[in-house]
């Protein structure tokens, strides 16, 4: 637009972008792995499987912390106020973990049992089973999102405020690469106020504890069938945390409905605050000496339990092979990053004061069902290829897989809901949740306050006859129609499946107070009390065929021709929907919430090539 160019050509920026540090990160991580093992012959039919590994990786933070520590005690290279003390412009070295044991211990038992002749004799039957430990070294994204934050580097984004009149100035606008240096330059800047990720001082290489006891049987011919009990838990997974919170809200909460009578307790935090003040980044923080913190640890714990059965059979000229698993993974946090999708919506906890319990739920990676077979048969009919009817008819294969899957679980969340009452949009987020509503009325439904809907978000035409305690149900899947005004919350949670939690709406400002807020007034919670992973995303099915012609010209070179059909019978797997509550249906705009219709799916794809092999 011409505002816009009319900044462009008098430079004047609506946003700067400044940064400073070291532009090359030189770090090295040296790892080293022993083990002894030993296969011991105890029968002819049992044999033992003992081992122990030992690892060692060193820290890949301590080189880096060693130069910026290095950098911040000369006051000639330091990037921040040498007026600050130095273990605020400073970090601590990790320490490294040296108890990185890891035994194993398993068997192979194959019994002689006379019964129904020699079915379970012979070495036809076999019992295995096994134990053993595993460590996971640290990722470098880890590394990485420490290096390029406060104190390692000064990094950030000052944006103007609309309608504030003149040009955006930091302390002056940077027009040389010398002042682009300067910015916020050396011996400047506060690195409390800027936004930081941690690692945990005891950070520690996670482990997991694998276990399993199955049986392995040949039916007959070339055809075994197994089964057996895969079991893991994970301890000290990555975690994600948010390292410094602002309780500022949850306090004003608890003293909306009378849990808490005293202010919180932080000679920082002033009732009110005269106009035009400058207020610390870090005022009503748990630390008021800092301000956004993002803390990288070893919170997350992990279970896997799971049946697994296995089909492999050879008849004549086809090889078939079936899988079964039914299993459950649960843990409390799947990744240290979120994915916007899936069983890791978020990545932080929506309660930063309950990291293990509060998001104890299925793991992102949870799938109860999953049945995979897959065959190849090649046509029996001249193999040898003689003469010109042979290679024109010999050389056929037709293979084929087949997928049936569980849906992936999911977490609802909302968007403007954030924990994140400056509504800075930092990496600390958490998001609230609804609240549970009728766990038989039909997803895609939730109802809004009438502050939330009339106030804050939608003003739909519902809001014409709704009133100030009155609740709006949205339904997702009747897109276009008119939201349905019922009387109280107590309605709202018979007729909807979910219950918007407008708590959070107070604290960034878009509600003028907790008695606009419905549905925090009704449960009585600042979080809302939907489980995480507590929704489950479309099944998958999947048919994939292809038809391979092979044709020798010599005993060195042939052709292949291929024909590939991927999901055969178009079968659209919608996966995951839209788990953002804000998108519900409202008026005449056709929401995406829980709606799979939003989705593409994976439609059917044909393909064919050809290649030359010699």
């Amino acid at each position: 637009n011409a505002l816009a160019f009319e900044n462009l050509l008098l430079g004047r920026p609506d946003r700067i972008t400044f940064a400073r540090g070291n532009p090359q990160i030189t770090t090295s991580q040296n790892d080293y792995f022993f083990f002894v093992q030993d296969d011991y012959r105890v029968r002819s039919n049992l044999t033992l499987n003992l081992g122990l590994r030992y690892e060692y990786s060193s820290t890949p933070f301590n080189p880096i912390i060693e130069d910026i520590n290095a950098r911040e005690a000369d006051p000639s290279t330091a990037i921040f106020n040498t007026a600050f003390p130095i273990e605020f412009r400073t970090a601590k070295k990790l320490k490294t973990d040296k108890n990185n044991f890891a035994p194993r211990v398993g068997f192979a038992y194959s019994p002689n049992i006379k019964f129904l002749g020699d079915r379970f004799s012979n070495g036809r039957t076999v019992i295995r089973a096994g134990f053993g430990i595993a460590y996971d070294p640290s990722f470098f994204n880890i590394v990485l999102n420490t290096v390029t934050a406060a104190p390692f580097a000064a990094a950030g984004i000052i944006t103007q405020v609309p309608g504030t009149a003149g040009a955006l100035v930091f302390p002056s606008l940077p027009t040389t690469n010398a002042q682009l240096n300067s910015t916020p330059g050396t011996n400047g800047g506060d690195p409390r106020l800027f936004n930081q990720t941690r690692v945990d001082p005891n950070f520690y290489n996670p482990y997991t504890m694998q276990f399993n006891v199955g049986i392995q049987q040949e039916l007959f011919k070339d055809t075994v069938f197994e089964i057996r009990y895969v079991g893991s838990r994970i301890i000290g997974q990555y975690q994600t945390v948010n390292g410094n919170p602002d309780v500022r809200f949850l306090n004003d909460a608890a003293r909306f409905l009378g849990l808490n009578a005293g202010a919180f307790s932080n000679g920082n935090v002033a009732a009110t605050l005269p106009a035009g003040t400058a207020v610390n980044n870090g005022t009503g923080r748990v630390d008021p000496n800092f301000g956004n913190v993002r803390t990288r640890n070893n919170g997350a714990r992990s279970t896997y339990d799971g049946l697994q059965m296995r089909f492999d059979t050879r008849i004549s000229d086809v090889v078939f092979n079936a899988n079964y698993s039914f299993s459950k993974t649960i843990d409390n946090a799947s990744e240290i990053f979120g994915t916007l999708g899936g069983g890791q919506s978020i990545a932080v906890s929506q309660n930063p004061f309950d990291t293990l319990n509060g998001e104890r739920g299925l793991s992102a990676f949870h799938q109860k069902h999953n049945f995979t077979a897959n065959f190849v048969y090649e046509l029996p009919f001249f193999k040898d290829q003689k003469g010109f009817v042979g290679k024109a008819l010999g050389g056929f294969q037709f293979n084929g897989i087949i997928f049936l899957g569980s849906g992936r679980p999911y977490t609802p969340v909302q968007a403007f809901s954030n924990v994140d009452p400056r509504f800075e949009g930092s990496f600390t987020n958490g998001v609230l949740r609804p609240f549970n509503g009728n766990s038989t009325a039909a997803n895609g439904t939730i109802a809004f306050g009438y502050g939330a809907a009339c106030l804050a978000l939608f003003a739909g035409p519902e809001c014409d006859t709704a009133v100030p305690g009155n609740f709006i149900v949205y339904n997702t899947l009747n897109p276009g129609s008119v939201g349905t005004v019922v009387a109280n919350a107590q309605a709202a949670q018979q007729q909807a499946r979910l219950v918007y939690n407008d708590a959070g709406l107070v604290a960034i400002g878009f509600l003028g107070s907790f008695d606009d807020a419905e549905a925090f007034k009704y449960f009585k919670n600042y979080y809302g009390d939907v489980g995480r992973n507590t929704f489950i995303g479309d099944n998958n099915y999947r048919v994939n065929l292809s038809l391979i012609k092979s044709t020798r010209i010599n005993e060195r070179m042939q052709v292949e021709f291929r024909a590939e059909a991927t999901n055969l019978f178009n079968r659209r797997n919608f996966g995951v929907p839209d788990a953002v509550t804000e998108a519900a249906s409202f008026g005449n705009f056709v929401g995406s919430f829980q709606n799979p219709g939003f989705n593409f799916g994976d439609f059917r794809q044909l393909r064919f090539g050809v290649r030359f092999l010699f």
